[in-house]
This record gives C-alpha cells, structure tokens and sequence, in this order.
C-alpha cells in the first residue's frame, strides 16, 4: 500500500489536475472505488456531522443559524467539516461550545490533488454518523461528493439552487439524501434560508437572529498596537478593494477618489485585504497618498477589532462585508445584481448601507452580465463615485 500512495503521490503531483472537470470526475470515481467499503466501527456510529465547507462570507452568514444547532441536538457530539480557508475565523469562535470537533478541508488539494483526495476521504469514512447535514444552498459537485461518501443512514441538505450541477449529477446527488428542505418562493435573503433549514432539522423559531462576533482582548490589543504603529488615530474609515471574483470589484481608481473624499474629512482612509491583495492597495495609495495600508498584516480577528473600532466599511460585497456587519460597524457595499438580495442588504438600514446602480437589468442573474472576468462587471462598473460619497455621507452624518 505505500508503493501504490507513492505512485499516486507522484502522478497527483505532477498533473495539473484542476484545469479539467473530466479529469477531477475521474478523481473522484476512482477514489469511491477504493473507498466503497464502508467503515462500520461500533464506537463511531453516533453524533452529527455539519458540511460548510464553502468560504468566510457564506460561513458568517450561516453562523446565527448553526449556534441552533446545540438546541436542535441537544447532547449530541456535533462534529464540523469546513474549509481550511476558515480555520483562523472558526479558532476564534471556540469560546462559544458550538462543535465538539472540526474536520478542515484544503479546498485546492481536495479538487485538485488526487493523493489528498483519498487520504482525506479515507478520514471522512473512518467513522458512521446519526446524521449528517449539509446546509449550503448552492450546492456544488465537490460538497455533494462529500455528503455522498460520509456514512450516515440519515442525510439533509438544501432543495436550493442547483445550477453548478448538470442533470445527471444533480440525480445521483438526491438519492443520497433522507430529505431535501425546500425554501418557499419568494426567500432570497441567505440568513433568512438557513433558519428555513434548522426548522427542517427540528427547530420551531422561524427568526433570523443578527449576525454578531466578538474580538476577544488579545484581538483588541493586536489592533491597538497596528494602528498606534501605523498613526492612523481613532477617526479612520477601512476600504475593501478585494474581492473572490475580480468583476465583483470597484475600479482602483474610484476608491482613491473615495480615500481623497475621506482625508478631506479629516477621516484616515485604510486599506485593508489579504496578502495576495496589496498590489490593489498600493495602486490606490500611489493616487491618494494620505491612505494606511494594512493589507496583508493582520489575521482574521485582529481585521475584526480593527472593523470594529471604524467609523465605517467601505468595499465590496465579501466575507469581510460580513465581518464588519458582524462586529456591528456601519457599511457602504459597493453591490452588483449577481446575487442581489442574497447576502445583502439586510439589517438596520440606517448603517448597513448598499449603493448599486438602480436602472441595471442583471438583478439576480448569478453574474451572467459578466463578459470579461478580469474586469467590473457592468453593474459594479456603472456606480459612480458620487454614488458612494452620498452614502458615506449618509452615514457620516448620522454619527455626527
């Protein structure tokens, strides 16, 4: 069995596996074939499995929903499989007794590295479950894989928006399901469909509760100590030019417009993103010099304290959106009709803020407006820097 993990090893790493969605179906029926035996360990026929293994936003979005979950299975080991993406995010949550163990999972090796594939799967089958869940509503072939090889007479997931499956897929998925929860027409808002879900799993209380975090006091600190080392002082606003799809962000050059705006205001623009994100914070800081940049220097937790100590968000509609409504910071979103109404807008009006071009024609079209990926979208495109001084002014104003 070494020499085969050896050769698997070798041949995994050297395709490049993840441009080709025959090649990864070819993964993955290989690695059912291998796996097809079914683990049945007395010891581990017991508890519940949870499969979000999407990323930051959706995760966020899900939480108020999931901290049910210890009502809807009380004294049961609840037992999370997520993505390794969220690592940072969930390690900061342990506080709150939401799950008894966690499975991560490396998304790009999981599509794209058949070695890991299989040796994560064979981690996946090495115990039974009562139950598992699967609460993403748009469902994809590589978290359907999953809840089909865990092993578990009982199966739920969402009766949601299927059109990352092709019909012969989408079959297969839904026999291995014990019951699909649909969501009533009409339901967009995400917060509103995961309770719609914890109903089907057993609770009673069709009411979203908000989405709210809390950085501990060594987060607090961390940031206390970025920002007094960076000057930015206690009147700053944090700007998000990042986002997972580069046609869901603003143009560059409007947001050093909108860092002009603030400085004028005597309010300290910064940039804030992921390592990989600094070459967009740099191109705005060389056309508006007065910005911060803290892109790539701060963890999950420690971007929260600092959202949490702004005056308000400013940026695109990302898991880091998410955040800042989470730690209760006023946002402007600069938001496209891809997903309109989906993740947002939704809380209090008065300072979770969207600007979106009102005569666009895309409402909800899952970015099919999009022609070239590597630009705006022409909804994102549209919306002027005006558009978003009126709705920072609206919040401003309010604070004042």
């Amino acid at each position: 069995m070494n020499i085969v993990n050896r050769i698997i090893r070798k041949i995994s790493d050297g395709l490049s596996w993840r441009k080709s969605v025959y090649t990864r179906n070819t993964i993955f029926f290989l690695t059912s074939l291998i796996l097809k035996k079914k683990n049945t360990n007395p010891e581990s026929l017991s508890g519940i499995l949870v499969i979000k293994n999407d990323r930051i936003g959706d995760f966020l979005v899900f939480l108020p929903s999931f901290r049910l979950y210890r009502r809807i299975f009380p004294g049961k080991k609840i037992t999370l499989l997520a993505n390794m993406i969220c690592q940072e995010l969930i390690a900061g949550l342990s506080d709150e007794n939401l799950f008894d163990e966690i499975i991560f999972l490396d998304e790009k090796k999981y599509i794209g590295n058949f070695y890991y594939n299989l040796k994560f799967l064979q981690k996946l089958r090495s115990r039974s479950y009562e139950q598992v869940i699967c609460p993403i509503f748009s469902r994809s072939a590589e978290s359907e894989y999953l809840v089909a090889m865990a092993i578990s007479e009982r199966k739920i997931g969402f009766d949601g928006d299927c059109t990352r499956l092709d019909k012969n897929t989408l079959a297969t998925a839904n026999r291995h399901y014990s019951k699909l929860v649909t969501v009533p027409h009409g339901i967009n808002l995400e917060i509103e469909r995961n309770v719609i879900f914890a109903q089907g799993l057993g609770y009673i209380i069709a009411v979203p509760t908000p989405l709210t975090i809390r950085p501990k006091i060594e987060n607090q600190r961390a940031a206390d100590i970025l920002l007094n080392r960076e000057k930015v002082g206690t009147k700053y606003a944090v700007l998000f030019p990042g986002a997972y799809q580069a046609y869901r962000s603003w143009p560059l050059e409007r947001y050093a417009e909108i860092a002009k705006y603030l400085s004028a205001r005597n309010i300290k623009p910064v940039i804030c993103g992921s390592e990989q994100e600094i070459i967009l914070a740099q191109k705005i800081l060389s056309q508006a010099s007065g910005c911060v940049v803290l892109s790539g220097k701060t963890d999950i937790w420690t971007l929260a304290a600092i959202l949490q100590k702004a005056m308000l968000y400013i940026g695109s509609e990302t898991g880091i959106l998410q955040l800042a409504i989470a730690v209760q910071t006023p946002v402007v979103c600069i938001l496209g009709g891809g997903h309109f109404g989906r993740y947002f807008p939704y809380g209090d009006p008065a300072t979770n803020r969207a600007v979106f071009d009102h005569n666009m024609r895309c409402f909800n079209d899952n970015w099919e407006c999009v022609k070239d990926k590597s630009k705006p979208a022409p909804c994102i495109d549209s919306i002027s820097v005006k558009d978003v001084i009126t709705e920072i002014d609206t919040i401003i104003n309010r604070i004042d």
